[in-house]
């Protein structure tokens, strides 16, 4: 079943226990090309026969946050996954990241995308503080959260970026991949993708073009 990011989704802190996932992903990747997908990801907690992580308490944290971020791979996500190099791959599952956890997609298009409009490109953890207790002012959930959990919110988000390929050395960056990769979002009508891509109106503009007439 595939869901619908965001927009009716509770704001939890789950992703903190976890990162991109890049290395996971790419062991794990056979059993999510399959139907029963989140089954075996479930076995493989006990049989670990993929990660090849010692700690079944990890493998079982990497599966649960796995299995949550499938729900949002459509039909063709995977197959194209496949087909990318690893920058590519890092922005996708960065996409499936942002669908998956409304906190990321909060922080990314209240605080991030904002500075790069802004032209402020550096990485200012304190912004996504502000915005953590503009959120906590409205949401009892996250006003409950400890002060840890709300420096993990802050520190796994920004580490992603990093992870990603949309930051470096504590600046943002636009990521360096052709713009044809974006035909994919393009296609599914999900130009929000781009926006969370730091690509500029004109670009935007020119890539949707040249992707609807090929």
């Amino acid at each position: 079943m595939i869901l619908t990011p965001f927009w009716h989704m509770e704001y939890n802190a789950s992703y903190t226990g976890a990162g991109l996932l890049f290395y996971e992903t790419e062991s794990l990747y056979p059993l999510l090309i399959q139907p029963d997908a989140d089954s075996l990801l479930r076995k493989e907690v006990k049989e670990n026969q993929y990660l090849k992580i010692n700690s079944e308490s990890s493998r079982q944290r990497v599966s649960q946050e796995i299995r949550k971020r499938i729900q949002f791979a459509d039909e063709g996500f995977w197959s194209y996954y496949h087909s990318g190099n690893e920058k590519e791959k890092r922005l996708l599952l960065f996409y499936l990241v942002m669908k998956t956890y409304k906190m990321v997609y909060d922080f990314h298009f209240n605080v991030t995308v904002p500075r790069i409009l802004s032209l402020e490109m550096e990485i200012d953890p304190y912004k996504y503080r502000m915005r953590l207790e503009e959120i906590a002012s409205v949401e009892k959930n996250v006003a409950g959260w400890s002060e840890e959990t709300w420096e993990k919110l802050i520190t796994r988000y920004v580490y992603m970026l990093e992870t990603a390929g949309l930051s470096a050395e504590n600046r943002l960056i636009k990521p360096d991949v052709p713009a044809e990769f974006y035909c994919f979002f393009v296609g599914k009508k999900e130009y929000w993708v781009l926006d969370s891509f730091f690509l500029k109106q004109y670009e935007k503009e020119a890539i949707i073009r040249d992707c609807n007439d090929n």
